[in-house]
């Protein structure tokens, strides 16, 4: 039984519709899944982090040639040239926008400097050598160097007929040298 094709017709604006969603769909769900919960927690830690040290008081917080500070009750950066400045003022979230974040980080939390990277590369764009600090941490594992068998008992061993390997899961290893001339000593 054979069916004839027949084409549906639907409006120019019906179309438009459709379009305009797959696009929007596509769009949303190509952006790169962040940790949320992770990002959350951490703009939490920062916020803890800046208003309760009594450190930044002090502290001057630059981008280009404009100096900001922070006050602590409004929970912003402000500039102290509020004419001129880039912006008027900088909520505590966008604290990666300095130019000296990772500077002070550096000497203050090197934990959080780590997440910071994380979470805003910018971050490390502004001082590349704060990348390579904080992707080398932790122990380095040294790679332990095979030891290959000598030609004398490879000899030996082709010899006598004994095999220099044998099978783990389905993967040939080679023996130990100690195994192979426990072996050949037997063989004798």
């Amino acid at each position: 039984m054979s069916r004839n094709s027949q084409q549906m017709y639907f409006p120019e604006e019906l179309w438009r519709i459709v379009r305009d969603y797959q696009i929007e769909y596509k769009k949303h769900h190509q952006i790169k899944f962040k940790d949320v919960t992770g990002l959350i927690k951490f703009h939490q830690e920062i916020k803890e982090f800046l208003l309760y040290e009594n450190f930044w008081e002090k502290v001057e917080f630059y981008i280009g040639n404009f100096t900001y500070y922070l006050d602590q009750h409004f929970e912003k950066f402000f500039p102290e040239d509020i004419d001129r400045a880039p912006y008027e003022e900088i909520p505590l979230n966008k604290f990666y926008l300095f130019d000296n974040i990772g500077e002070l980080l550096y000497r203050t939390n090197k934990s959080l400097l780590r997440k910071t990277l994380f979470y805003y590369p910018e971050v490390g764009n502004k001082n590349p050598e704060f990348f390579n600090y904080a992707y080398n941490f932790g122990k380095q594992k040294k790679k332990k160097s095979k030891k290959k068998l000598s030609s004398d008992i490879k000899k030996k061993c082709k010899k006598k007929g004994i095999r220099l390997t044998y099978t783990r899961n389905g993967k040939r290893i080679y023996k130990s040298e100690k195994v192979l001339r426990k072996q050949l000593a037997n063989r004798s």
